[in-house]
């Protein structure tokens, strides 16, 4: 597996608003996941946005990955904290839980912000 920064412009509409970088991770040439960073209301703030993973590729470390890259990216920036917001993902039949999502990014050095019964904000300084 290979994570490298790409174009957000690769992504076309489906890249979110406000999007300043994006990361994919490749296997054999061909996508298994993404994930982007996006400005926000202060400077000194990016926010995760779309961490997605193949289902059949989840398990692996490729979120670890790309997160890891985002977090390297950000510190040479002049942002001082990354911020994300946790929630329900995927199919009915490969959905993640909040609290999953919630437990991976907390191994990752996020810390609750605020919570609600679908969703938690998270934070992390750089």
């Amino acid at each position: 597996m290979k994570v490298r920064r790409v174009p957000v412009a690769a992504y076309g509409a489906s890249a979110p608003d406000h999007a300043l970088a994006a990361w994919a991770a490749t296997e054999g040439g061909v996508e298994i996941g993404h994930v982007f960073l996006c400005s926000t209301y202060s400077a000194y703030t990016a926010q995760v946005d779309s961490l997605h993973v193949s289902p059949e590729h989840r398990s692996r470390g490729v979120a670890t990955a790309l997160m890891r890259a985002c977090v390297r990216w950000a510190r040479a920036q002049p942002y001082d904290t990354l911020t994300l917001r946790v929630q329900r993902y995927g199919s009915r039949h490969r959905q993640l839980s909040v609290a999953q999502l919630r437990a991976f990014y907390t191994k990752l050095s996020f810390a609750p912000l605020g919570e609600g019964s679908d969703k938690t904000l998270m934070y992390r300084y750089l």
